[in-house]
C-alpha cells in the first residue's frame, strides 16, 4: 500500500525520514535531474511541467514456506506524474515494455529443476534510474515539480540544488534519469538492460523478449527479466557469478538471494525436492482473506446489510457448488459499498489463479465475468471460494518436466452450460508433472453441438502449445511433438478431415479445421482421451467430489499427467 510522504511522516516519522533521505542520495549519485529556472524553459515545456510525489511503501516478502513476514522495510520513492504527459506525442513502442510470460517462466524452472541447475534470484536497486531520457527531440524533455517538503531535504543532499529553489519553496528540475512514474520509462529501463545482456554475449528467445541465453564452452545459462526481478539458472555457478559481477560493475546495486528457495514475483519457488519444483502463495491467499473480510467489516460500519461472512460453517470441498454457472435473475444486485470489495478481490483472485492455483480457476473465470454488474448471488459464490482457499491454503503447485519433452495438452469443452447457452472451453498443457499453463473461458460464439463446442475449444486452445514448443526450441532443445487429447471421436474425425463429414457440420468457420495442417506438418498429434482421464474437464465446470479430487491432483502436480501415444523413453 502506497502513502503519501505526508501523511507517513505523521504516521510513522522514525522510519520515514530515513527512507526520504536514502531515496534522494540515489537519486543524487545517479544524477537522476539538473535543477531548471523557469524563465530557462519555452512556453510549451512550461504547460508540460509536472507534478511528482514522494510515495511511502511498507515492503513484505513472505517466510520460506510462503506464510508470515520474512522482511518488512520502509521504501521512499519519488515519482512523476506522467498521467499529465501526452501520450499522443509518443509512438506505442516507446511506452510499452515486455515482462516475461508466466509460462515462459514455468518453463524455465522446470528444466532447471529437472538438470538440478543452480538457481539465482537478483534485484536490480533504482533500476530505471539507470536508464537514460532520451534528449534529442525538445518537445518529450521531461520537467518536474518537486514540492517544497521533499526540497528542503533535497538541497541538504546536493547543496547545488538551492540556487533553484523558488519563492514557494518548490523545485523545478529536467529529467535526465527515467523516473518511476513517466510512461517511457519502463521502456528505456527494458533496453538499457537488454542492451547490457546483449553486449555480454546473450541473445533473446525469439519467442519471448524477457528471457536470455549464453552457451560457453557448452554451459548454457538462462536469464529471466521481470522488470527489475532477475532469475538466473545454470548448471554450473561460476557463469553466473561472473553475471552478477557484470551487472555490480554497472549498475551497483544489485540484491542477490541463492540456494533452494526464492520469493520471486510474489510465489516461493522451492528446489528442495529433485526434478521437481514447486510455487505457492500461502502468503497471498492469506492476504486475500484477511484483506476482504477487513474491508466487508468496514463497510458493514457504513451500513451495508449484507453480512460480513466469508467463511461457511461446513469449509467447502469445492471452490464451487454444481450451479455455479447459473444466474438468478431474481438475484439484487450487490450493494455499491461491496462492489468495489468484489472486483479488488476478484482481481487478485485472478492473478492466483493464473499462477499457483489453477484449482480455482474455473470459479474465477466465471466471478470475473460479473464484476461489472455482481449481485448477492456472485458474492455468495465469492464467500465460497474464499472459504475453500482458507480450508487449503497450504496447497502447492509442483511442476517438472518428463524426458523425452512432450507437450501434453489436453483440450475439452462443456456444451451449452451458460444462460446464453454457450459453451465453456477449457484447457491443460504439462510437460508431464503439474499443469504450468491453464485456460477456463467461456466460449464467443454459441454453437450447435458438443462436437461443435469442442472443434472450437481445440482451434482456440492450442495456440500456447504451439508457443510453448517453440519456446523450448529457442532454449535449445528440439521441438517437442505436441500430443492433443480429445475425449470426443466426432471431433477428431472433423479434425483429421479438415472439412464437413456431413451436412450438420457443413455451417462449421474453415478457420477451425487449421487444426489438419499441423497434423500434416509434424507440429500436433490428436489422440483420444477417455472422458474419465480428461484433465482439462476441470476446467470447463464446477467438478465435485472424488472427480475434483482426482484431477485437481493432476494439475497441481500431485500426480503424473501421463499422455496418450506419447513416445516412450527407451
Amino acid at each position: 500500500m502506497h502513502i503519501t510522504a505526508k501523511r507517513a511522516m505523521k504516521e510513522n516519522p522514525v522510519e520515514t525520514a530515513p527512507a526520504i533521505l536514502t531515496e534522494l542520495q540515489n537519486l543524487t549519485k545517479k544524477k537522476v535531474f539538473t535543477g531548471r529556472h523557469l524563465h530557462e524553459l519555452s512556453d510549451s515545456q512550461r504547460k508540460r511541467i509536472l507534478r511528482s510525489q514522494m510515495n511511502i511503501t511498507r515492503k513484505v516478502a513472505p517466510n520460506s514456506d510462503g506464510t508470515g513476514r520474512a522482511a518488512d522495510k520502509v521504501k521512499a520513492r519519488l515519482v512523476a506524474g506522467g498521467d499529465g504527459q501526452d501520450r499522443n506525442m509518443y509512438s506505442r513502442s516507446e511506452t510499452s515494455s515486455p515482462t516475461a510470460t508466466t509460462s515462459g517462466l514455468a518453463i524455465v524452472l522446470m528444466l532447471a529443476a529437472e538438470r538440478g541447475c543452480h538457481c539465482v534470484t537478483a534485484d536490480v536497486g533504482c533500476a530505471y534510474l539507470n536508464a537514460a531520457m532520451p534528449k534529442g527531440d525538445a518537445e518529450k524533455l521531461v520537467f518536474i515539480k518537486i514540492a517544497a517538503d521533499i526540497a528542503s531535504t533535497l538541497i541538504k543532499v546536493d547543496p547545488s540544488m538551492e540556487a533553484y529553489v523558488r519563492a514557494d519553496g518548490t523545485l523545478i528540475v529536467e529529467l535526465n534519469q527515467a523516473l518511476y512514474g513517466c510512461v517511457e520509462s519502463a521502456q528505456l529501463w527494458y533496453t538499457e538492460l537488454t542492451d547490457t545482456l546483449k553486449a555480454l554475449g546473450f541473445r533473446m528467445n525469439d519467442t519471448d523478449p524477457c528471457i536470455f541465453n549464453r552457451t560457453d564452452n557448452g554451459i548454457q545459462i538462462t536469464v529471466v527479466i521481470y522488470v527489475d526481478d532477475l532469475l538466473m539458472a545454470c548448471i554450473k555457478s561460476d557463469p553466473i557469478d561472473d553475471l552478477i559481477s557484470a551487472l555490480r560493475e554497472k549498475y551497483e546495486d544489485i540484491k542477490v538471494v541463492t540456494g533452494k528457495t526464492h520469493n520471486y514475483l510474489g510465489m516461493v519457488i522451492d528446489f528442495s525436492t529433485p526434478h521437481v519444483v514447486t510455487l505457492n502463495q500461502t502468503g497471498m491467499v492469506l492476504d486475500i482473506i484477511t484483506t476482504t473480510r477487513a474491508a466487508v467489516a468496514r463497510a458493514q460500519e457504513t451500513g451495508s446489510k449484507v453480512p460480513p461472512k466469508i467463511r461457511s460453517k461446513a469449509p467447502p470441498k469445492t471452490p464451487a457448488a454444481p450451479y455455479l454457472f447459473d444466474c438468478s435473475q431474481d438475484s439484487q444486485p450487490l450493494p455499491e459499498s461491496l462492489k468495489t470489495i468484489y472486483h479488488s478481490t476478484v482481481a487478485k483472485l485472478i492473478f492466483l489463479s493464473n499462477r499457483t492455483r489453477a484449482d480455482i480457476l474455473t470459479t474465477v473465470s466465471f466471478l470475473s465475468k460479473k464484476v461489472l454488474h455482481p449481485t448477492l448471488e456472485c458474492w455468495g459464490k465469492l464467500t465460497r471460494v474464499l472459504s475453500y482457499l482458507e480450508e487449503t491454503k497450504d496447497l502447492k503447485l509442483t511442476l517438472g518436466a518428463t524426458f523425452p519433452l512432450v507437450i501434453r495438452t489436453y483440450i475439452d469443452a462443456s456444451f451449452a452450460v451458460h444462460p446464453d447457452s454457450k459453451s465453456h472451453t477449457g484447457v491443460c498443457v504439462s510437460l508431464g508433472i503439474g499443469c504450468f499453463y491453464a485456460k477456463s473461458t467461456g466460449q464467443k460464439i454459441n454453437t450447435t453441438s458438443s462436437c461443435q463446442a469442442e472443434l472450437v475449444a481445440a482451434a482456440k486452445g492450442l495456440q500456447q502449445s504451439i508457443f510453448s514448443a517453440y519456446f523450448l526450441e529457442g532454449q535449445g532443445h528440439p521441438r517437442p511433438p505436441i500430443i492433443v487429447h480429445q475425449d470426443n471421436q466426432s471431433t477428431i474425425k472433423l479434425i483429421h478431415n479438415g472439412r464437413s463429414n456431413s451436412d450438420l457440420t457443413r455451417h462449421i468457420a474453415i478457420g477451425y479445421y487449421w487444426l489438419k495442417d499441423l497434423i500434416e506438418r509434424g507440429i500436433i498429434k490428436v489422440v483420444y482421451c477417455p472422458t474419465e482421464e480428461m484433465v482439462a474437464d476441470i476446467f470447463t465446470k464446477p467438478l465435485q467430489g472424488s472427480t475434483f479430487e482426482y484431477f485437481r491432483g493432476k494439475i497441481m502436480g500431485a500426480s503424473p499427467i501421463t499422455a496418450y501415444g506419447e513416445p516412450t523413453e527407451k
